[in-house]
């Protein structure tokens, strides 16, 4: 590997740690929510590419508990059966 992309990693992993240990702030602030959101997406992707392991369902969780998706789609079926 590039010197660069090892630096890269090295500051990935650093940046992903302390989101990880802020996470409980994304309860709190939804600016937050998205910062994190931001990060951890990439990261979870990335690993598929990095070490072939895929978190499909965590992606999944992000996705239904923390964007507001789940309240797009209810809106949408709500007005489409009406």
């Amino acid at each position: 590997t590039s010197p660069l992309a090892a630096t890269a990693m090295k500051a990935g992993y650093f940046v992903v740690t302390g989101m990880e240990v802020l996470a409980p702030l994304c309860v709190f602030s939804s600016r937050f929510r998205w910062l994190w959101l931001a990060v951890m997406i990439p990261f979870h992707v990335s690993t598929l590419f990095t070490m072939n392991i895929f978190f499909e369902n965590n992606l999944v969780l992000m996705l239904l508990l923390l964007t507001p998706f789940p309240f797009w789609i209810g809106a949408k079926l709500a007005r489409g059966s009406s």
